[in-house]
Parts: structure tokens; sequence; C-alpha cells
């Protein structure tokens, strides 16, 4: 009776090992599953915007206004703005009163639509192409594409796309890999030092490009 007792006793940690081993094993799967339909959805979401704005750079018809616009508004659909205005603010953001971080936001919103709306004229027939994409972490995939000149060498460029509630949101740009936001995010903290280490000479600085 007593070793019947003991024997019984043993099955029950090998079935709930059984039992343990399959739940790691389907959720392993499944988190598999979900990271491969998370880049799925990134990569389309990085082709269908670089469709979008091939549309608009290549429409004789559209004034340079009028592109700034389009540009700008797919900036607030695609990118996470507040997000990456965070991070090259950096340590500096929780030294900012609310009203300076909200005029930062504005200001740095303001400043990637006037720097790259002043390259549209350099478009010239290029394409863009998506290679592949993988995941770098819970919620982010890095998806790699590239702009294909008619003659001369393609450029790669990366984009770090941050999966929130459904919702796919640029959050880096990598030209050769060179972090858009890490360098973005060197020059403003010069600017602050010259400034006494001031959030406000960073803002005095936007407010003048």
């Amino acid at each position: 009776m007593k070793v019947r007792m003991m024997y019984k006793h043993l099955l029950i940690p090998q079935r709930f090992l059984v039992a343990l081993t399959v739940l790691v094993v389907s959720f392993a799967l499944f988190s598999s599953a979900v990271r491969a339909a998370d880049n799925a959805g990134a990569q389309r979401f990085i082709d269908d915007m670089g469709r979008e704005a091939i549309s608009f750079l290549a429409d004789d018809n559209l004034s340079q206004a009028q592109k700034e616009a389009k540009f700008r508004q797919m900036l607030r659909n695609k990118f996470d703005i507040d997000t990456i205005g965070r991070f090259v603010l950096g340590r500096n953001w929780k030294a900012a009163t609310p009203a300076q971080q909200k005029e930062y936001l504005r200001l740095f919103e303001n400043l990637i639509v006037e720097v790259y709306s002043a390259r549209f004229k350099d478009y010239n027939g290029e394409d863009f192409t998506v290679a592949s994409a993988k995941d770098t972490g819970k919620n982010d995939s890095v998806v790699s594409s590239y702009i294909v000149p008619a003659s001369g060498s393609k450029v790669k460029v990366d984009w770090r796309v941050r999966n929130k509630n459904g919702q796919f949101k640029i959050i880096d740009v990598i030209i050769e890999g060179v972090s858009m936001s890490l360098t973005q995010r060197s020059d403003f903290s010069s600017v602050i030092q010259r400034g006494g280490g001031k959030v406000e000479a960073l803002l005095v600085s936007l407010r003048s490009k």
C-alpha cells in the first residue's frame, strides 16, 4: 500500500512536467508566429509608406507646398514623433517644463518637415525596394530597404518599427548604418551644452529655423 502511494505521488510531478513542457513549447510556437506576423506586417507597412512617398514626390502637378503638406501628414501617420522626440532630447526631456516639452515637440516636427522637404527637388525617379524584416525586441522590428537610383550605388535604409497596440509606427531611421535619432540627439545635446545646459537654448535655436 505504501509503495502504491509513493508511486502515485511520483506520477503527479511527471504529469505536471509534461503539461508544463507542452505549455512552454506551445507558447514559444505562438510567440514565434506572432513575431513572424509582426515582421511581415512591418515590412508591408514600410513598403506601403515607400510607395506613398514616391507617388507624391514624382507628381509634377503638386507644388512644393502641397508636397510638404503630404509629407507632414505621412510623418504624423507613420512616425511616432513623441517617442522619437523624447529620445532625441534624452535626459533633458525631464529637465524641460511641460510648456517647453510641448513647444519642443512642435518645433521638432517642423524641423523634420523643413529638412526633408528641402530635398524633394533632388528626387530623380529613384526606386524604393523593401528587402527583409527581423525582430529586435518584444514589439520592435527592423525593416531593411534600399533606395535604388537609375545609375550608381543603391542606399541601404533600415527602419525601426514598433507595434503599438496593433498599429505600426517608425521610431528610427538608419541610413547606411547611421541612426538619424542618435545623430540628432548628439546635435541637440551640443546645442544645449553650449547654452549652459538649458533646454531653452535649444528652443531658441529651433525657433530660428
